[in-house]
C-alpha cells in the first residue's frame, strides 16, 4: 500500500490485477486504504470495466464487491460511490456471459442482500435489470417490462426498474397492462 492515490496508478495496478482472490483482496485493501477518493475509484472502475476483456470483467466485479463489503466498517463513501455504476456494470458482465458466469454475476447480488450490503430493493432492481435490454427510445413500456421478467408478481420492482432504465420517474403507466408470454405468441392453427 506504498504510495499516495493516482488514478494513473489505480489503472496500472488494476491492469496488474490477477484473478486470484489474493490479488483482488490486496487491491481492495489499498482502494479502500485510499477511499477518501472514492468518486475518481468508483468512475474509474466503470469504465474499465466497460473496456476491458470479458475475461476481466468478472474479477472487477469481484473486486468492487470485495470493497463495498469490506469498506461498511470504515465510512459509506466506497458503497454510495460504486452504487451508481452497478446497474451499469453488471449488465457489462452479464450480457453475452456463459451460464456459468452469469450464475456467479446473480450469486454477488445475492449476497449483498443477505450481508445487507445494499437494501434488499436495490439488489432486486440490480436482478431486474441483468434481464432488461438497453432500452431504445421506440420501445414499448409493456414490451420492456414482459422481457424485464415475463412471470412478474411484482409489476411496482418491473416498472421501477424500466424507469430507471428510460430516465423517468416512477409513475404509472399509461399504456401498461400485464401481458403474459402467451399473449404475445402467435400460435399456428392446428386444424
Amino acid at each position: 500500500m506504498s504510495g499516495g492515490f493516482s488514478v494513473e496508478g489505480m489503472e496500472q495496478k488494476l491492469s496488474t490485477m490477477s484473478s486470484s482472490q489474493q490479488s483482488v483482496q490486496t487491491m481492495s485493501l489499498w482502494l479502500i486504504h485510499h477511499r477518501k477518493h472514492a468518486l475518481d475509484i468508483a468512475e474509474r472502475w466503470a469504465k474499465l470495466i466497460s473496456t476491458t476483456p470479458k475475461k476481466k470483467q468478472l474479477t472487477l466485479l469481484y473486486l468492487a464487491s470485495d470493497v463495498i463489503l469490506q469498506s461498511r466498517k470504515r465510512g459509506s463513501e466506497l458503497k454510495e460511490a460504486f452504487q451508481d455504476h452497478l446497474e451499469d456494470a453488471f449488465g457489462q458482465v452479464y450480457v453475452g456471459a456463459d451460464v456459468k458466469t452469469k450464475a456467479q454475476v446473480e450469486r454477488i447480488i445475492e449476497i449483498w442482500a443477505d450481508r445487507g450490503a445494499y437494501t434488499k430493493e436495490f439488489c432486486r432492481t440490480l436482478k431486474m435489470a441483468l434481464r432488461l435490454p438497453s432500452t431504445p427510445a421506440h420501445t414499448d413500456d409493456a414490451a420492456i417490462l414482459l422481457e424485464a421478467d415475463p412471470f412478474a408478481a411484482d409489476k411496482a420492482a418491473a416498472e421501477e426498474v424500466f424507469c430507471a432504465r428510460a430516465g423517468r420517474t416512477a409513475a404509472p403507466f399509461s399504456n401498461f397492462r400485464r401481458m403474459h408470454f402467451w399473449e404475445q405468441v402467435e400460435l399456428p392453427e392446428l386444424l
